[in-house]
């Protein structure tokens, strides 16, 4: 990832301005260095669409951590 835009999007986020900051964190997976190493799931990624009745999976890409966290 672009350490820059790296930095950029954990600045973005602890400062509340989730929208831009989750749109640079996840242009990470734009480089090429994050596409040899993205995981693939059979079912869609979540967008922020309501979840109730429904069923979530989450994946710790970096961390236990981050997982209890968000």
């Amino acid at each position: 990832m672009d350490f820059q835009l790296g930095h950029r999007a954990i600045a973005l986020l602890a400062l509340g301005e989730y929208d831009a900051g989750w749109r640079d964190y996840e242009s990470r997976w734009d480089t090429e260095q994050m596409r040899a190493v993205r995981r693939s799931f059979a079912v869609p990624q979540w967008r922020g669409e309501p979840i109730e009745g429904k069923t979530i999976h989450l994946w710790h890409e970096q961390g236990l951590g981050d997982e209890v966290i968000f």
